[in-house]
């Protein structure tokens, strides 16, 4: 994810553009293509999504109720993470964890509610442990495969650590976790931060974000890379113009 490094004056208006809220994975989205971001988020164009992102959907769904004590039995999914979700469980009944957060801040990073009028950037987090009241770790349960996707998912542990650092002024160290659920635990992806890096981090992802709700011509990046999986392309009876 290809970063902004223009700094925007302080009385910049972040939400001038077509789109006035982002989350991780239409900033990711709109970086590839912003043509993309404009059928799906301005015309309102529909996408059907992909059995791999339903499975993903049930997969996480299992995870909450399970940890939330919904149900008692794990189900076939869930055998590779099963040690790290009966840790959630124990930590979630003695009040230490917090399950599918649905997070709003504004454009200046002031938490604000998931669909408050001024949301500008939405995180949903799948579980935040606090081991105590400086130290938190935050997992994200992935479908999907490791190998290929490591910088993708580094960079988003590193937005979800800054959200819980802005949630939660007291933390001082957060570690981020990316649990492969169709993989060994060993397999798992973890990344470390102090409030100090991640803060310095923070102007490049307010940067990146603004490129998004302040556009508002939306060039199309047609290449077989981007192509070949989006839901508008013309092959697939999409909308989209510049498919290759």
């Amino acid at each position: 994810m290809d970063f902004v490094t223009q700094t925007a004056p302080k009385s910049f208006n972040r939400q001038s553009g077509a789109i006035k809220a982002w989350s991780f994975s239409t900033l990711d989205v709109y970086i590839k293509c912003p043509y993309r971001s404009y059928l799906h988020k301005v015309k309102k164009f529909e996408q059907e999504q992909a059995e791999a992102a339903n499975r993903g959907d049930r997969v996480h769904t299992q995870f909450e109720d399970y940890i939330q004590g919904k149900t008692d039995k794990p189900t076939a999914d869930m055998k590779h993470k099963l040690d790290e979700a009966n840790h959630l469980r124990r930590a979630f009944e003695q009040g230490r964890v917090e399950i599918e957060e649905n997070w709003g801040f504004d454009a200046e990073w002031q938490p604000v509610g998931f669909f408050d009028r001024k949301v500008w950037a939405r995180i949903k987090l799948d579980a935040i442990e606090h081991e105590s009241r400086t130290s938190a770790i935050v997992t994200d349960w992935k479908t999907g495969k490791k190998i290929g996707n490591e910088m993708k998912h580094t960079k988003q542990l590193q937005l979800y650590a800054i959200a819980s650092f802005l949630r939660y002024p007291e933390l001082k160290f957060i570690e981020g976790r990316m649990e492969y659920t169709d993989q060994a635990s060993k397999n798992r992806l973890s990344k470390t931060w102090t409030r100090e890096k991640a803060m310095l981090l923070l102007p490049s992802w307010t940067n990146a974000a603004t490129a998004m709700t302040t556009q508002t011509v939306f060039q199309a990046k047609p290449n077989t890379s981007n192509c070949k999986f989006c839901p508008y392309h013309p092959d697939k009876g999409g909308q989209c113009i510049y498919g290759v």
